[in-house]
């Protein structure tokens, strides 16, 4: 399938044998470590599950001595992954899998417990006694689905209303917006607004209608025992309710007055799309009909325009209706296979790894019942290759050797110019925008600068260097004591960027101080302070001429951060921490994950030449043991004094002073300079 132009384009394909496309069996799997905000590293007792969809059953998968965690298994579609400690809340995290897909970069970190108390009552204000707590859906600042009712067969305990319709609802995330899904056999199930944990919350359960419903397959005109019928309220929060059909294929369920969206699936039938719903109340029961057929299925291969090999990994949705209907990869033969219902359905090429999207995005197949449907070859272009020239000074002269570090998309090393000062290099994705965003480093004066290339012009791109600012000031507690080990960054958010981004960032000292001499000129950005607590403080807003030295007032961190009684690490007590167990000069990074530690050996041997004269070392707070990776070293570091957050790189000078502690690689200038 050539894709040349905008818009979707519409595919009616035939039925064909597709014997040789028969290989999607792939499992997924799900990997990750578990982080305790004090820095620990006794994980008996935390525990992690897997829920595989609103109807899967729950898996439970035990961490191992450094908190590490897998699930491997046939998951696709959402999927809520969560964990909990002793001590601690819930923490998680949603994911939408494709099949085969391989996640293995999960960060669970534990937050502080809190309790939520709440009250279910009827429309009149009475209590409801024995309303089960079935669900607490975390809204922020992470999403996932807590099934509290499945837990309950993994030893913890139900969660139900007394007699005063009071419950309460232990072990949340503190400081989280919760929602949470209440039952009970004589009211429809309810869904709460999100709110905060700690505010009380009460739950009105109203009687709703009885909806009686069964599922019909049209092929046989007979009712379908066992079916799966999910019902999506089509309003905010548009939670979902499920129920199965009985052995004579018909259900039963209360639901609030609304609309809805229903669909059933069984065995390898499913509705025709999703069909809607309106329960308006005027009658005291509504009856359901839903019909299923035979799915079909929609298989393609996708292969590089140019060389012709296949592509692994490329993403695609599938939707039927405007509503997700299935997730899937192509393996490593570049072929995908995913189940359709009959009708129509749109698939959309999401993404592959190196390569530009088709032109359009989008295509409309037909699918019949039990139909097997071929697309066309979809051929991608590989990513272009971007190059720009790192200027400086009056007459535009080309600086050999300038580092450029993307920003969007992320990466973790650099990007080294050569002679000509010309830096070339490749993005794995183009942002949606269609444009890259970098810093550019000197590699020996303090010079920089923020750029951005347009995918439609890659090459013949040019950026000036120009004398970098500095930003300095300090953060105290209420008392007027200083806030050691407070991390204080910039973020900068340009319209069309995905998300802000962070160009530095720095950790008070001993006095509450802190300073960064590397703040590009000419870019707003705002200054903020994270306090121990997490909560976010705004030090100001910048935008500093080239080599300008700006003072911001002092930050006063709430008193909630005052209460923490594990101070983060300065940049002082990390480097006396690491006296005498790495040579100096030295560029020390923090990586606790298996994946992190090798991703930043790489990155630091990657970086070679350019840091002549500095040790790498990645450190981590897990129990692992020394070792050389690459020429980089590897070694554990005691969990004692942990880490402020969002940094990860510490640079130490000959004489083992710190120079700075920063997220992601610092300034190449800066690394030349600690060297010398």
């Amino acid at each position: 399938m050539k894709i040349g132009r905008r818009g979707v384009a519409t595919v009616v394909c035939v039925a064909v044998a597709l014997s040789s496309l028969d290989v999607w069996s792939q499992d997924s799997q799900i990997s990750g470590v578990l982080v305790f905000p004090d820095g620990r590293q006794d994980f008996r007792g935390a525990r992690v599950f897997l829920e595989p969809g609103i109807d899967g059953a729950l898996q439970e998968s035990r961490p191992d001595d450094s908190g590490r965690f897998v699930f491997s298994g046939p998951y696709s579609g959402p999927v809520g992954l969560m964990a909990i400690a002793p001590g601690f809340g819930w923490t998680g995290r949603h994911l939408n899998l494709a099949a085969g897909e391989r996640v293995s970069d999960v960060r669970l970190a534990f937050p502080q417990a809190a309790s939520l108390n709440g009250q279910a009552v009827d429309p009149k204000g009475k209590p409801v006694s024995g309303a089960v707590v079935l669900r607490v859906a975390v809204t922020a600042p992470y999403k996932v689905g807590i099934p509290l009712s499945k837990l309950a067969g993994f030893g913890f305990e139900e969660i139900r209303s007394d007699d005063a319709g009071r419950f309460t609802v232990p072990n949340m995330p503190a400081g989280a917006t919760v929602a949470l899904k209440l039952a009970h056999p004589s009211f429809a199930q309810t869904a709460t607004p999100a709110q905060p944990v700690g505010s009380p919350l009460t739950a009105t359960l109203y009687p709703g209608v009885l909806v009686t419903g069964e599922v019909i397959d049209r092929a046989l005109q007979s009712r379908v025992a066992g079916a799966r019928v999910v019902l999506r309220n089509a309003s905010p929060p548009h939670d979902s309710l499920s129920v199965q059909t009985d052995a004579q294929g018909t259900f039963l369920i209360r639901l609030n007055p609304g609309v809805y969206l229903a669909r059933a699936e069984a065995a390898d039938r499913m509705s025709p799309g999703w069909q809607e719903v309106a329960i308006t109340g005027e009658t005291p029961e509504t009856r359901l009909r839903l019909p299923v057929s035979r799915s079909g299925t929609v298989t393609g291969k996708v292969a590089d325009a140019i060389s012709g090999e296949p592509i692994e990994g490329a993403r695609i949705r599938m939707e039927s209706g405007g509503f997700l209907a299935g997730v899937a990869r192509t393996d490593a033969a570049g072929v995908f296979r995913v189940a359709a219902s009959e009708g129509e359905n749109t698939l959309y090429f999401e993404s592959a790894p190196g390569y530009l999207p088709p032109e359009p995005r989008a295509v409309r197949v037909m699918v019949s019942s039990g139909q097997e449907v071929a697309l066309p070859g979809i051929w991608l272009a590989p990513l272009p290759e971007f190059e720009v020239q790192v200027v400086s000074g009056e007459h535009n002269d080309p600086v050999a050797g300038a580092a450029v570090l993307l920003l969007e998309p992320r990466q973790l090393g650099w990007v080294m110019a050569d002679s000509a000062g010309v830096a070339r290099f490749r993005v794995n994705r183009i942002p949606e925008s269609g444009r890259v965003t970098a810093l550019a480093w000197h590699p020996d004066e303090p010079r920089g600068a923020l750029f951005a290339l347009d995918r439609g012009r890659p090459r013949d791109n040019q950026v000036s260097l120009l004398p970098c600012a500095t930003v300095r000031g300090a953060v105290k507690l209420a008392d007027g004591s200083p806030a050691r080990g407070v991390t204080v960054g910039a973020v900068y958010g340009a319209e069309g960027l995905e998300s802000p981004l962070v160009l530095w960032r720095a950790v008070t000292d001993e006095t509450g101080a802190y300073a960064w001499p590397a703040v590009v000129p000419g870019v707003p950005q705002r200054v903020v302070a994270l306090g121990w607590d997490g909560a976010e403080l705004v030090l100001g807003d910048v935008n500093a001429a080239p080599a300008q030295d700006m003072a911001l007032p002092d930050g006063i961190i709430s008193a909630g951060a005052a209460r923490q009684t594990k101070v983060p690490a300065t940049p002082a007590s990390l480097a006396e921490r690491l006296r005498d167990k790495v040579p100096v000069p030295a560029l020390v990074t923090r990586a606790d994950d298996a994946a992190a530690r090798e991703a930043w050996a790489e990155t630091l041997a990657a970086c070679g030449s350019a840091v002549s004269g500095i040790t790498p070392v990645v450190v981590s707070g897990a129990a692992i043991t020394a070792e050389t990776r690459q020429g980089v070293r590897v070694m554990p570091i005691s969990s004692s004094d942990p880490w402020p957050a969002g940094v990860d790189t510490l640079l130490l000078d000959r004489s083992g002073k710190a120079v700075a502690l920063t997220a992601g690689l610092p300034p190449l200038f800066m690394v030349r300079s600690a060297a010398r």
